[in-house]
């Protein structure tokens, strides 16, 4: 292998190592070569030869559609979305026990710890289990061929609801400041949750007290269980019987899902991109009782929005490099009696 192929094979297994989608083995069953094929636009291309793997592998014949019944099912819909998943065969892991997907490399031996591409059954399994997910919505709102999904609504007024019913939004909600982070998911799995609590709570606001959720398994399950024991986190689920107990999150839900709404026309139906900017919008707008953002509250001071960069406002023509820092000081020294006053509003 040439020292250009070498450099470029190494650089993609520093990539898969850093997401972990590989592992370092020794003394493997068997052992692949890497290939690496120069694409039309010039860059270079990795790829695992599984030719003799494949030869030993017998056929799975799931049935997978054709293009013309795919194109029949979508016809006549006023709205389309395309979603395609991102490298969605790295979602399904492998047998740890079972190291044939084993290749060489310049550097050391690998093994794939989730589905690789170029495996002789890689689509008629990726296609049983979009298709086990989707079963109640396939032919309906939704189409799959493998990792290529159209979601489809036959009246445009239905669009919202019908990606929203294919994306769970992982959300919450400070009962006190009205911040909220969401997160869209294909497929909220209690994993999702302790790393959405980890990066979106924990890391960012530190730990809470406590967390209130609604009765899914995602939350009653040993996973969720052991992240609040381990930082010392009262759960509290809402009750069938009174779910108001869980309402801040029902709340927040709707005013994310109808900014989605306004913003879905001119975005052409790519609502995730929509996700963060409806989001800005909630945190920076002053909430009705307490007379002030949820950026103020969790930080002290205002946030600049990007109407203030085009057309300075007094707020920000009055900044000064020089004593920014003392202002800001003295923004988290009020932060607390700020907060007080947010809480009169809400009494």
């Amino acid at each position: 292998m040439g020292t250009e192929h070498a450099t470029t094979v190494i650089e993609e297994v520093d990539k898969l190592l850093e997401v972990r989608t590989i592992r370092e083995v020794t003394y493997p069953i068997g052992l692949s070569d890497t290939v690496v094929v120069k694409k039309k636009t010039g860059s270079w291309h990795v790829c695992v030869d599984f030719i003799d793997l494949n030869k030993a592998c017998l056929k799975d014949c799931f049935a997978l559609l054709q293009i013309n019944q795919l194109v029949d099912a979508i016809a006549q819909h006023q709205r389309m979305s395309f979603l395609d998943v991102y490298r969605g065969y790295h979602q399904i892991t492998m047998d740890p026990a079972d190291d044939k997907m084993t290749f060489l490399t310049p550097r050391e031996t690998y093994y794939y710890k989730v589905m690789p591409f170029r495996l002789k059954n890689t689509g008629a399994t990726y296609q049983r289990l979009v298709t086990s997910m989707f079963k109640n919505q396939l032919g309906k709102t939704m189409e799959v061929y493998i990792d290529n999904t159209v979601v489809k609504s036959r009246a445009k007024g239905d669009h919202l609801a019908n990606l929203a019913t294919t994306f769970d939004i992982l959300l919450a909600t400070n009962y006190f400041t009205k911040w909220v982070e969401a997160e869209p998911l294909t497929h909220v799995r209690d994993t999702d949750v302790k790393r959405f609590v980890w990066k979106n709570i924990i890391t960012r606001f530190s730990i809470p007290k406590a967390l209130i959720s609604d009765n899914d398994t995602q939350f009653d399950c040993g996973v969720y269980r052991e992240l609040c024991n381990m930082y010392r986190i009262r759960p509290y689920f809402s009750s069938p019987v009174y779910p108001q107990s869980n309402g801040q999150a029902q709340a927040s839900n709707k005013v994310v899902l109808d900014g989605i709404k306004k913003h879905l026309e001119k975005a052409k139906g790519k609502w995730l991109k929509e996700l963060p900017t409806v989001l800005w919008a909630h945190r920076t707008m002053p909430r009705k009782f307490i007379g002030e953002t949820p950026f103020a509250l969790c930080f002290g001071n205002k946030a600049i929005i990007p109407l203030e960069i085009g057309l300075p406002t007094l707020f920000s023509r009055a900044f000064d490099t020089s004593c920014n820092d003392m202002m800001l000081a003295l923004d988290i020294d009020l932060l607390e009696e700020c907060q007080d006053q947010a809480l009169v509003g809400m009494i």
